[in-house]
């Protein structure tokens, strides 16, 4: 692994790292497998996106922005797994100004992106029986 990739270490609730788990799971094929990590950086990417940050435009996209985000995690208590992901050099900035412009921590931004992206990807794929037994916190149901 190269050294300038950077590692984020994310608390998750156990409800949370299930989900992950059984997505990465459903979404995995026999001829690709996919990881959390990949999971997370591409949520956190598409997230940051929709927020208007893109590797593309940086550092202009950032300059003092500070938006509404609607998906940050509710509670933290009773966190347990913890994952240490990497973040290719592209994208760290591009993670850390979405979620410092939606006010909370680039850990808290990953998990919050990944279970909506989730929530996404299932309605986007309701053949996949497997992706559609996710349980995922109730806002993120509806998001």
């Amino acid at each position: 692994m190269p050294t300038n990739y950077q590692s984020v270490t994310i608390r998750l609730l156990e409800a949370e790292d299930t989900a992950l788990e059984k997505a990465v799971k459903a979404l995995s094929t026999k001829r690709s497998k996919l990881g959390i990590a990949q999971l997370i950086c591409t949520a956190g990417m598409e997230e940051a996106a929709d927020l208007g940050f893109r590797p593309s435009t940086w550092p202009s996209s950032a300059q003092g922005v500070k938006v509404e985000w609607e998906s940050p995690p509710r509670g933290r208590e009773g966190t347990v797994p913890r994952r240490t992901i990497t973040v290719p050099p592209l994208y760290y900035p591009v993670l850390t100004a979405a979620a410092d412009a939606a006010s909370v921590s680039l850990p808290l931004f990953l998990v919050g992106a990944s279970l909506r992206w989730i929530a996404r990807r299932k309605r986007a794929e309701p053949s996949n029986k497997a992706l559609q037994q996710v349980h995922l916190p109730h806002h993120y149901s509806e998001s």
